[in-house]
């Protein structure tokens, strides 16, 4: 390729990822508007090639150096925001996050209160009448829990190969996602269907807890449940309190109006519900490939869910932040 030509067919372009980081390196690439941010990642990559292609044609050594200069520094805003969004989300599981539970606290207990309600008062009711079974708990979980097996593992899970338990624990992580997200959004319900689904979703448990007692096989039920249960009832009951967030903008607005509440309210809400699909997604993976194991005693599974509890105990106390910083988000509710 001739280089008068090179020089003039691309001259154009280098100009203007030029004028785009003179931009950003002005006023910051937030101020940059979507359509000159693509440009400037595609000018980025155009400019690239053009530097190799100008080295292998042996151009002038000022447009080589001119062209290694803006790529570089084209090379430097680019990836520095990727690395500040990665150090984002990084503060934000580190930090934010369990500020963030510790700000909605009173949210997280009542949700927690109302899904235990449900499981006690299904408990007892199936104890004392086991017809009340059929009554409290959707045909698809009766199919497995209404009758005693002789090898509940093996009823429920079968000799599941690698690809089944995949399925399996998909399967779950959308299911238990979708109760978790049902319960938030309903939120808007003014809470009232976010209270009826976490109360449900605890009568369901406590009924099929109450008939593995009768059959007194509560050991076994416990130890197939709390592996995955302590994170995906701490999840579910951490939406259903981002739903009560979102009540909480919609019925006590203050001075503000209704809409502007429920908008900033949601802003906290999101940030307190964003850990429950990484939650979950860690909970269906036990379900599918721990819990099935026939290898691991009952004691075992049982011990990794108080490893699990205690692990997520440490992660919500968050013994890295300062207590100012803690009593802050307290107060920022109290």
């Amino acid at each position: 390729m001739d280089f008068s030509r090179f020089l003039d067919e691309n001259r154009g372009s280098w100009r203007r990822l030029e004028q785009l980081i003179d931009e950003v390196e002005n006023g910051g690439l937030r101020r940059l508007p979507a359509e000159d941010v693509r440009e400037l990642s595609r000018l980025y990559r155009k400019a690239s090639s053009d530097l190799l292609l100008a080295r292998d044609l042996g151009t002038r050594a000022d447009v080589v150096d001119y062209l290694e200069a803006i790529v570089g520094r084209a090379y430097a805003i680019i990836y520095a925001s990727k690395r500040l969004r990665g150090q984002r989300v990084v503060s934000w599981l580190v930090r934010g996050w369990p500020l963030a539970l510790r700000r909605e606290r009173a949210y997280v207990w009542l949700a927690a209160g109302v899904f235990g309600l449900g499981i006690l008062s299904a408990f007892l009711m199936t104890l004392v009448d086991p017809d009340a079974f059929d009554h409290l708990v959707p045909s698809e979980y009766a199919a497995y829990y209404a009758e005693e097996p002789e090898n509940y593992r093996d009823s429920r899970f079968g000799h599941m190969k690698d690809a089944e338990a995949a399925r399996f624990s998909s399967m779950l992580m959308v299911n238990n996602i979708r109760v978790a997200l049902r319960s938030f959004v309903l939120g808007l319900t003014l809470g009232v269907g976010t209270l009826a689904t976490l109360f449900y979703n605890g009568v369901i448990l406590g009924s099929i807890a109450a008939n593995f007692a009768g059959w007194e096989r509560s050991l076994e039920f416990w130890a197939l449940i709390l592996p995955h249960g302590v994170v995906e009832i701490f999840s579910i009951c951490v939406g259903g309190a981002g739903g009560l967030v979102l009540a909480d903008g919609i019925l006590r607005p203050g001075r503000r109006r209704r809409l502007a509440s429920l908008r900033e309210r949601g802003s906290d809400a999101l940030v307190l519900v964003g850990i429950v699909v990484p939650f979950l997604i860690f909970a269906g993976i036990v379900e599918g490939y721990v819990t099935p194991l026939a290898i691991v005693p009952d004691w075992g599974k049982l011990a990794f869910a108080a490893l699990t509890a205690a692990g997520l105990a440490v992660y919500i106390a968050a013994p890295w932040i300062s207590a100012e910083d803690k009593a802050a988000a307290a107060r920022a509710t109290g």
